[in-house]
């Protein structure tokens, strides 16, 4: 029997959704959950489900995406990025040839190619591809896919296949997504504890030198 796809995509129910499934066609099932209480529209051809609000960067609704997919490999895609044209001859491809194993593809963001390895900040969920158990969990931080990428690793017991090939692109800011972000209250959170490290970072170095934070 061949593998089965399973792309899960959580949303907010932006406007790009539309061509995040378009791209994504090439899967045997696309899975979108609405960070909402009920799913504000109904998109054609999928599993749709909501979960939230919960406003944790989409950890919630991948867990719940990842229960409900019935595929047997996992792949992931946010609402507001593409799959390439050559995405599923791709990881059709490689799934076939080692059904049993964590594949990694790159992904494209402007002119930079990320491809890895697994650490935080080179690694994002639309670039790989995992067999449907066992899997990690996604937690609610922003770095969730790197916690449940190396938490797949760890409970599978195997480093991935890397796959030199993009297969993601990611889209560029643009003034409308900014703004969007702004108002986002989990990314206000993010940013505002980011900013509260930098803070504390700095009063160890001042403090460290025999100063105060008032000098």
């Amino acid at each position: 029997m061949p593998p089965r796809i399973s792309v899960i995509i959580p949303s907010t129910g932006r406007k790009t959704l539309g061509r995040a499934i378009r791209t994504s066609r090439w899967a045997d099932e696309i899975v979108v959950v609405f960070d909402a209480a009920e799913p504000p529209f109904t998109p054609a051809d999928c599993v749709v489900l909501a979960a939230g609000p919960s406003e944790d960067w989409g950890g919630t609704q991948r867990n719940l995406g990842i229960a409900s997919a019935t595929g047997t490999h996992l792949a992931f895609m946010d609402d507001d990025d593409t799959y390439t044209r050559e995405a599923g001859r791709l990881v059709r491809a490689a799934v076939a040839a080692q059904p049993d194993r964590v594949h990694v593809f790159a992904m494209r963001n402007r002119d930079k190619v990320y491809s890895g390895p697994v650490e935080p900040g080179k690694i994002s969920t639309q670039m790989f591809v995992v067999p449907r158990k066992p899997v990690g969990r996604w937690t609610a931080r922003y770095s969730g896919d790197f916690d449940f990428i190396s938490e797949t690793m760890r409970v599978r017991g195997d480093e991935p296949v890397f796959h030199g090939e993009v297969i993601a692109k990611i889209r560029p800011p643009t003034k409308a997504r900014v703004l969007e972000a702004l108002v986002n209250p989990t990314i206000q959170r993010h940013v505002a504890g980011r900013a509260l490290g930098r803070g504390r970072r700095l009063l160890r170095r001042v403090v460290g030198r025999g100063g105060s934070a008032a000098e």
